[in-house]
Order: C-alpha cells, then sequence, then structure tokens
C-alpha cells in the first residue's frame, strides 16, 4: 500500500516555520545567565561562520544563507515516506501506545519516542536528537575543513527534521490519531486544515509569537520526560499534565506541551465530539445569526470553532476556511514558538577563555611564552556531571592538542572581573607549549543537567599567526 502525508502541514510551511523559529531573537528574560537571552545569530557568530559574506570566521566556510537553506530542507524532507507514520502523538496516552495506531493497536512509535531513538536508529535518514548531537560533534572536531562543512550539513538538517515534529504536533490530526480525512483523501483530494493553511500563510507567519519566561523554560527543561523519551525536549510536546489527571483549562498562556494544547482545544476532522472528551459539545455555544459553534470554555476561545447543521432533526457538524482561519490563528504562532526551543536546548553555552601569551617561528610553530591558563566555567542553570573537554586549534586544519577530564561543575555565579564567572576551572598552560595559533576551541562532551551526551562549543581568539 502506497501510502501518502495526507495530514501533515504542507512542506512550504514547514520552511517558513522553520525559519523564523531560528530567527526568534530571543528566548528567556536574559535572568538565567550572562550569555541568555539565547540570540541566534549570536550562536552563529560564536561558531565562526561568515556572517556578514566577507569571509571572516574561524568557520568561515558556513554562511547564514546555508544554515538557513538546512534548517529548510530539514523541515521539508522529514515528511518523505515512511517517516510521516511516526509524527503522531495522543498525549492521552502512555507514550509506549501514543503514536499512530489503528482500532487502538499501535502500529509506530510517538514522535517524541521517534525524535530520541539512539544513533543509526531512524529508518529512511538517521536524523533523531542523538544523531545531530554526534553530527555537530564531528562538525566541531573533525581534522578537515571540507569533513566540517559536510557534519555542520547533517546537523542543521537534523535539527530541522526535529523542528518538524514539534510542529506537527500543533496539527490536531497528529495529536488525535486522526489519519483519514474521508473519501476525498483516499482519491488524493486535499482540503484540510494543513492544505489550507499552506495556501494562507502569509496571514499567519508574521503573528506575534508567544514567549517563554525564565521560569516556563526551567520547568520545561528541569525534569527528564517519559522513560521512552527521557530527555526534556519531548516535555516541548508532552508534560504529562494529562496523563497526571491534570487537565486544566489549557489556554496558550498555560505551561503545557503542544499536543496537550492541540488536542484539548482544537477538533479534526474524524474526531469532532467523539472519540476524545475534550472539546467537548459543552463547551460552545451557537452563534448569532449563523450556523457556527463557538468555543467559550475549558481552555481556549475560539469564534469560528465548527461549522453545524441540522439534518433530518440530527445536528451535524463539519470544519471549513472559517474554522480553519481561528484554528491557524492560535496554533500557527504556537507551534514556531515551541519549535523555537530545539535550537535553544540544543545550543547551549559553555564558558571558555584562554590567557595565553605565545609567539611564533618558522621553526617551532606557534607556542606559549610565559604561564598561561585556560578558563572553563558553566553559564548555565544546570549543573555539568561529568565528562571531557578537549582543546583543539586550528581555523583550518584541526588539531586535537589536550584533553581534559571534568567532574561536577555547578553553575556558575557572573562576576564583575576574570574570568567573569565563578565558580570555573583553571588548567595552566606551560611555557613553550608548542600548540597555540589563531584560533582555540574548547568542546566538552559529558552530562549536562538531564542530558547525558551533551555537546557544548567554546572558542577564543588567541591572536598567534606564524
Amino acid at each position: 500500500m502506497a501510502y501518502q502525508p495526507a495530514i501533515a502541514w504542507e512542506t512550504g510551511t514547514h520552511e517558513l516555520m522553520n525559519i523564523r523559529a531560528i530567527r526568534v531573537q530571543e528566548i528567556g528574560e536574559g535572568q538565567l545567565s550572562h550569555r541568555y537571552p539565547f540570540q541566534p545569530a549570536s550562536l552563529f557568530w560564536e561558531l565562526g561562520f561568515d556572517m556578514n559574506g566577507n569571509g571572516e570566521g574561524w568557520n568561515a566556510f558556513v554562511t547564514r544563507e546555508m544554515v538557513e537553506r538546512w534548517i529548510k530542507e530539514g523541515g521539508v524532507s522529514e515528511d518523505q515516506s515512511p517517516r510521516f507514520l511516526n509524527h503522531f502523538h495522543d498525549p492521552l496516552l502512555p507514550w509506549d501506545r501514543a503514536g499512530l495506531r489503528i482500532v487502538d493497536i499501535p502500529l509506530f512509535p510517538s514522535s517524541v519516542v521517534w525524535a530520541q531513538l539512539d544513533r543509526g536508529m531512524q529508518y529512511g535518514g538517521a536524523s533523531s536528537w542523538h544523531d545531530a548531537r554526534e553530527y555537530y560533534y564531528r562538525a566541531l572536531t573533525d581534522a578537515s575543513p571540507a569533513a566540517r562543512l559536510q557534519w555542520f550539513e547533517k546537523s542543521f538538517r537534523a535539527l530541522g527534521q526535529i523542528m518538524h515534529l514539534v510542529e506537527d504536533a500543533a496539527v490536531p490530526d497528529h495529536v488525535r490519531n486522526d489519519i483519514l480525512h474521508g473519501p476525498k483523501a483516499l482519491l488524493g483530494i486535499r482540503d484540510t486544515f494543513e492544505q489550507w493553511t499552506d495556501e494562507h500563510l502569509a496571514a499567519f507567519g508574521d503573528l506575534p509569537l508567544p514567549g517563554f519566561s525564565d521560569l516556563d523554560l526551567q520547568r520545561i527543561f528541569g525534569e527528564p520526560g517519559d522513560p521512552q523519551a527521557p530527555l526534556p525536549i519531548s516535555r516541548i510536546i508532552d508534560m504529562n499534565l494529562i496523563q497526571r489527571g491534570e487537565r486544566p483549562e489549557i489556554t496558550g498562556t498555560t505551561l503545557a506541551g503542544i499536543a496537550e494544547y492541540s488536542n484539548s482545544n482544537f477538533l479534526s476532522a474524524d474526531t469532532i465530539f467523539q472519540i476524545y472528551e475534550h472539546p467537548a459539545l459543552e463547551s460552545t455555544e451557537p452563534m448569532e445569526g449563523g450556523n457556527y459553534l463557538r468555543k467559550v470554555k475549558a481552555g481556549e476561545r475560539i469564534e469560528y470553532f465548527v461549522k453545524s447543521r441540522s439534518l433530518d432533526q440530527e445536528m451535524t457538524f463539519t470544519l471549513d476556511p472559517k474554522c480553519y482561519h481561528d484554528y491557524a490563528r492560535l496554533l500557527v504562532p504556537k507551534a514556531i514558538a515551541s519549535a523555537s526551543l530545539i535550537p535553544y536546548y540544543f545550543f547551549r553555552p559553555f564558558g571558555f577563555s584562554a590567557l595565553i601569551s605565545c609567539s611564533c617561528d618558522e621553526d617551532r610553530g606557534c607556542f606559549a611564552t610565559g604561564a598561561g591558563a585556560l578558563y572553563v566555567y558553566n553559564p548555565t542553570t544546570e549543573p555539568i556531571r561529568g565528562g571531557q573537554l578537549e582543546i583543539y586549534t586550528g581555523a583550518g586544519q584541526r588539531r586535537l592538542v589536550m584533553t581534559i577530564p571534568i567532574g561536577y561543575l555547578p553553575p556558575c555565579i557572573p562576576q564583575d572581573d576574570f574570568p567573569h564567572c565563578n565558580p570555573f576551572l583553571a588548567v595552566g598552560v606551560g611555557t613553550g607549549s608548542e600548540f597555540w595559533g589563531e584560533d582555540v576551541i574548547a568542546v566538552f562532551r559529558g552530562t549536562l543537567g538531564r542530558e547525558r551526551d551533551a555537546v557544548l562549543m567554546g572558542h577564543q581568539y588567541v591572536g598567534c599567526v606564524n
């Protein structure tokens, strides 16, 4: 049987959402550390990408345009068959049964589980969170600039694919196990909410996005997900509020997973006042002078909620473009804001600075000329609980020059004087150490907060030129 991805956002929608998400100016209130709020432009600058088209940067072979193209392409490629069958998550069910199912038999993993499969385990291309981590590590550490370019491409493509999964959780069909839309879907005729939104996206793509306070971010990422998908990125989709029996009046200002928000407040074509308890008919009232019901309680208030008509004394319901408009007005900004949390969490900051006096000559290359030190600190809100710090040099050919085990390193408190944050780890550099050049790159791989295999990067321009 040939499946068609008939129920996801259209590919053009994912492209726009991913670009809008990666361009979010800032996330958080700037109080979590001296490095926040998160700003993608600053991140790309730190990664040494060529931001101005002048060929400058320690990874100048990567440009902003490349990054945005890779993110967009990831948003499109995640819908390739049969990957799209893993894009469902029902927040009312245990996560091992929350994926796409038929007659209550789960057929495919939930999207939150799919996103966290081990490296190399996804079929149709390895683009899970753990795959993206491995690609990013290689992009920072591979000796060859050509190889690093390829690894950066794979990293950002994979992130775009994970962002796609978050965005799909804003589609009611994906969180209400609704794979079919009646006879028209079998004929390939697509008049669904997703198709309509793609055709009218200009009206919604630039709407203001909901924000996340520092407390929101701590609540999302400060707790683990389900054992099926333990990384806290799963909580962007499902915070287990409904599973714990805490179905609140989930609105746009409620801190809840986007699947919980979509499932509780919106209908899909084949689940209108059936199968799911909410939204309920009792939460609506007739609109004056029209054939529509508005949703007036138990969560989000929605004007054109569902179209109604009487047929042989029986009330029937359907969704039409007026309903799609009012759904998209709320769901599109929510999807973009939620997707922006994927790069936010992936690129958490790492504190690194180098105080080195150095010189270069033709025989020895670049070397330290006096006692110096590397300073490492943790500017996040989460403790580092062990791992390895690798020190590399070289904007061109990269070379590993030092490996340092790191134990426990708590979040630091910003200071006015060098090294700007306390506590910190200082590593001495002796006179004559022959490895320093223009750029020194620190790569940490280990446990940060709830993530066991985090990859963090710091860079320092030292300025020794041979």
